[in-house]
């Protein structure tokens, strides 16, 4: 039984984006039997190092590491392969050879259940329209009021989170470069409010029109290289269109559901 834990859309409002502590944000990308990818963006040039096990049996510990730069936005995509389904696993992060100051984590692979059993029962939380209040807001603008629907989907503990665009609203300096949109991009993932959303599950995304360009663009807006360049950073999505044929469109499968995520932007 899939269970639909929320349908949302959060007008998000509050001050300024204040830079997290920590200097470091992790999202989990999707999982599936053996394998997830853990997204991670630092504040300046640092070597990460995931540690990674069973949550059951500490002593098969494992690590893998990458080099965040200034080229790529401090952001590196960890890559965690041949884990064993249908289990817990438990990681903590290491920042230039120390703990980093955030919490451990904690992920799960999906069952292997066919030919085996019924197919598991899960929850799935949909979301969209992620709007942050900034210098950038038009004038008079009220839209939202706080941060505490990011607290209620995480609160859910739902297996897949799914974006459904809005996820990030690029303003007027932002539409005619790919730094402006990255710049947006660091600016949500530095809320501390949406920390623990990132961490809570597994995350796919697609994009609307706010988070491709200006409002209600589409396939002939000049600066969509760019808005796919920076999304293929920000989401570490499964697959990314298809060979010859560019854009966000994926599909994945969360025990006997399949979810096709369309593109209508690009």
């Amino acid at each position: 039984m899939v269970a639909f834990v929320l349908a949302l859309a959060a007008a998000l409002a509050g001050g300024a984006p204040c830079a997290r502590a920590s200097g470091l944000s992790v999202m989990h990308g999707f999982a599936d039997m053996a394998s997830i990818t853990l997204w991670a963006q630092t504040d300046r040039p640092a070597r990460l190092e995931v540690e990674f096990h069973p949550e059951n049996d500490p002593g098969t510990l494992r690590r893998v590491a990458a080099e965040t730069r200034a080229a790529d936005d401090f952001v590196v995509h960890l890559r965690l392969a041949n884990l064993a389904p249908g289990t817990v696993y438990a990681y903590r992060m290491m920042r230039d050879g120390s703990p980093a100051p955030l919490s451990p984590g904690r992920f799960k692979t999906q069952p292997l259940w066919q030919f085996r059993g019924d197919p598991p029962d899960f929850s799935v939380a949909f979301g969209s329209c992620a709007h942050l209040h900034d210098e950038f807001e038009r004038p008079g603008s009220t839209w939202g009021t706080d941060y505490r629907t990011y607290d209620a989907v995480a609160a859910k503990s739902p297996d897949l989170m799914l974006w459904l665009g809005d996820n990030v609203y690029f303003r007027e300096p932002e539409w005619t470069s790919f730094e402006g949109m990255s710049a947006r991009y660091r600016a949500y993932r530095s809320q501390p409010a949406i920390e623990k959303l990132l961490r809570a599950t597994s995350h796919v995304a697609i994009w609307d029109d706010h988070d491709y360009g200006p409002d209600n663009s589409d396939g002939s807006f000049v600066g969509k290289a760019n808005a796919l360049a920076a999304f293929q950073r920000y989401w570490p999505n499964p697959t990314f269109g298809l060979p010859g044929t560019p854009g966000v469109f994926t599909q994945v499968s969360y025990g006997d559901a399949d979810f096709f995520l369309l593109d209508d932007r690009y």
